[in-house]
């Protein structure tokens, strides 16, 4: 009850300037009362006086200083070992909701908020989690909250960005919205490329150790864009997908030899490939060995 009183003390004192319109000032205030309350270790006071603030500067489209605000929030969750329980979360996804609101003018304030709220969420795990295959070799880094994943992914969605939100929403294991930004990622590319929209997603999912949503993935888009003619790299994730179901690693090798052509076409399917092979069957990539002989 005290500490809610206080911060009502210091919003009371804050809204003065903001009925002024002196926004950097209060963006001022606000952080001295923050740094006051994380002095005495009061971090839920802290943090609840941010949330509102963030939330005043948005409200008043200040969108630089929102930004400013809400990365010390991020901060003083971390500083004081704040759960990520549904409030937060609610909170955090609220925020990050009213950056969007504003469209283009604040990607970069956009971006900011959501992968600071992304990264300290690295820290938590939760049935949320997105599964893993069983028998993996390698281990497979927790990319964060998947619920933020997702909030993110979406934005990427409304900015066009759909070849940036396939990943995204696989690292937030949402198979339905990656399919759906696989086939908004293919209607951008000619006939002869859609094989790269799937196998991009397919790997995507296999380097989150997922190959449950990889085959789901995979079975949805084959069916929208293949109902003939096979492309070469529908194949190849066929044969991967089964390939790695069986931990055949010795197939591995040689689809990817077998496919290099193609596969080459994007460079970065050699790279998701290097991942895959380390999770799944524990080898180490090219580059990773060549280090090693030099070291």
């Amino acid at each position: 009850m005290a500490k809610r009183v206080r911060v009502e003390a210091c919003q009371e004192k804050v809204q003065k300037l903001l009925d002024e319109g002196e926004f950097y000032t209060a963006q001022q205030m606000y952080q001295t009362f923050t740094f006051r309350f994380v002095k005495r270790k009061d971090y839920e006071s802290a943090v609840a006086l941010l949330r509102i603030g963030v939330n005043a500067l948005l409200d008043h489209n200040q969108y630089h200083s929102a930004s400013e605000l809400g990365s010390l929030y991020i901060k003083q969750l971390d500083a004081g070992d704040r759960a990520l329980d549904d409030e937060t979360a609610n909170n955090i996804s609220s925020i990050f909701e009213k950056f969007c609101q504003a469209g283009e003018t604040t990607l970069q304030e956009q971006n900011k908020f959501i992968r600071e709220a992304i990264t300290w969420s690295r820290k938590f795990r939760s049935d949320a989690t997105p599964q893993t295959h069983p028998g993996l070799k390698g281990t497979v880094a927790y990319k964060g909250c998947p619920r933020f994943l997702v909030l993110y992914g979406d934005a990427l969605m409304r900015r066009g960005e759909y070849a940036a939100a396939q990943e995204v929403y696989a690292q937030g294991g949402h198979v339905d919205k990656a399919v759906g930004a696989t086939f908004k990622f293919a209607s951008g590319l000619p006939q002869s490329d859609l094989d790269l929209a799937l196998c991009r997603q397919v790997l995507f999912f296999l380097s989150e150790g997922n190959l449950k949503l990889a085959n789901a993935a995979f079975s949805t888009v084959d069916e929208a864009l293949f109902p003939a003619y096979k492309a070469p790299l529908v194949n190849f994730c066929k044969f991967l997908l089964l390939t790695l179901e069986y931990h055949a690693g010795d197939l591995f090798a040689s689809l990817r030899t077998r496919y290099r052509p193609s596969l080459e076409r994007d460079p970065a399917l050699m790279k998701q490939l290097d991942k895959i092979g380390h999770i799944f069957y524990g080898i180490k990539p090219q580059g990773d060995m060549i280090s090693n002989l030099l070291s």
